[in-house]
């Protein structure tokens, strides 16, 4: 039998003898989103390592690449199954976390606009790709819709745009974007105004501004029209300029102003003149009345001054005939001058009385005496008595009766009296005179027309005697 020593048995023991192993195995933490990237797992033995994810969730490992699929935490074991030299190495299951990636907006600035605006689209992207969301902070000046703005008055608006993040994404930091929303410009309508006659009754104007506010009215030049609200009041003749203006408000800016301007024209103006009726020669004094449809006052003229005399508004009658009166009115600046218009009437004769002393009997040879004789009023028509039997009251050769000569029957001596009635009427009677004489009267009337007397023939005109022949 062979003999072995202790040195031989450790030989054969060693022969025989499996080797332990150990695994190293440390991954770090990574951001969602990092790259497939390689992990390193080693055993003592020197032997392959292999690798598994007991989180298909959060991450996953092909060889030693290791994909990350959402943050989390990634759980991987390594293996080493061993040899015939090495015992199975004992698994190592290494946890890291996969933390949550940060994301950045990008929001463009935006352009300033004018109301009245529509709504304006929106645009704004997150680095994760995640949806942004977008919001006003200015809601009296503009709101936010989706993805499109909507300026509703004037002033700064303020977009904000965010993304919330999710698992895999931390929020996004929230950007803003501010644009001016300027007032918007307006225009006032104002259509031509016509011209008007002085006196018309007030009036109303209508403009509109295109931003639908209300439109004021003023007048530049008060002296001839003046404006309250909407309503024009002519005041006088000539040139009325009114503006339309527009101030705007907090959403529009004010309106240019607009001036209309028209002409006021002279008002026709008429007379009423009622005619006087006819009136007697003698008459005292009297008023006449007529009234312009301006309300001027009316001025009188005669047009016949030896009948008629006007001052003011009196008549005075001057002789018998037809007077004819003027009413007049000329005008002011705001009337033109009236029509004139004329009346007639007509001033009739008064009746008028020659006294005359009667006269006695006388004894045919008496020496001549005088007549008596006494003075009259030229306002009292003549008016002849006789005795038919001492004398005659015939026509002396004037067919128109219009000349008388008073007879008596001695041829010799007469007594005439003329009358002429007509044209300028004349009484005769020549002074007392020595010799055989007539006794004429001498009275001259003088007036243009062939019935009637002057008036400044109140007069008193005496009666004279004389001889004729």
């Amino acid at each position: 039998m062979a003999s072995y020593n202790s040195n031989s048995l450790e030989v054969l023991l060693g022969l025989n003898m499996i080797t332990p192993q150990t695994i190293s195995f440390a991954p770090a933490n990574v951001t969602f989103g990092v790259a497939p990237f390689t992990v390193t797992a080693t055993a003592s033995s020197g032997l392959v390592v292999s690798l598994s994810s007991s989180t298909q969730a959060v991450c996953t490992v092909a060889g030693f690449t290791v994909t990350i699929a959402s943050a989390g935490t990634c759980t991987i074991t390594a293996n080493q199954a061993g040899n015939v030299n090495y015992s199975a190495a004992t698994p190592v299951m290494a946890s890291f976390t996969v933390n949550s990636a940060p994301q950045t907006i990008s929001f463009a600035p935006l352009s300033n606009v004018m109301l009245p605006a529509g709504p304006i689209a929106l645009s704004a992207a997150a680095s994760s790709g995640l949806q942004v969301t977008f919001v006003s902070t200015t809601l009296s000046v503009c709101t936010v819709s989706g993805s499109s703005v909507s300026p509703i008055a004037a002033g700064t608006c303020t977009v904000q745009a965010s993304q919330p993040g999710n698992t895999n994404y931390l929020a996004a930091t929230n950007v803003n974007q501010s644009f001016t929303v300027t007032q918007a410009s307006q225009t006032i309508f104002f259509g031509s105004l016509g011209n008007v006659t002085f006196g018309i009754a007030p009036f109303a104007v209508v403009a509109t501004a295109s931003s639908g506010l209300t439109v004021a009215f003023s007048s530049s030049t008060l002296l001839v029209c003046t404006v309250t609200g909407t309503t024009v009041t002519i005041v006088a003749v000539g040139a009325c300029s009114i503006t339309a203006s527009q101030p705007g408000n907090a959403n529009y800016s004010a309106a240019a102003t607009v001036v209309q301007s028209f002409t006021c024209m002279q008002a026709s103006q008429t007379i009423s003149f009622t005619p006087p009726g006819n009136v007697v020669n003698g008459i005292p004094p009297f008023t006449i009345s007529a009234t312009a449809s301006s309300g001027l006052p009316v001025t009188f003229a005669s047009l016949t001054l030896p009948v008629c005399f006007v001052s003011g508004t009196t008549v005075t009658i001057l002789a018998a005939g037809t007077c004819t009166i003027t009413a007049t009115q000329p005008g002011n600046a705001n009337y033109a001058a009236a029509a004139p218009v004329t009346n007639s009437f007509t001033v009739i004769q008064t009746m008028q009385m020659i006294p005359f002393n009667p006269l006695g009997n006388v004894s045919f040879g008496v020496t001549p005496f005088t007549i008596g004789h006494r003075q009259f009023r030229a306002s009292r028509q003549p008016r002849f008595d006789h005795d038919p039997g001492l004398h005659g009251l015939r026509n002396d050769g004037d067919n128109s009766g219009r000349r008388h000569v008073l007879d008596y029957s001695d041829s010799a001596r007469k007594r005439h009296l003329h009358r002429r009635a007509s044209g300028n009427p004349e009484f005769h009677c020549k002074p007392d005179r020595p010799g055989d004489y007539l006794q004429r009267a001498r009275q001259r009337l003088l007036h243009p027309r062939n019935s009637g007397y002057r008036s400044d023939l109140g007069k008193q005109i005496a009666d004279t005697v004389g001889d004729e022949r």
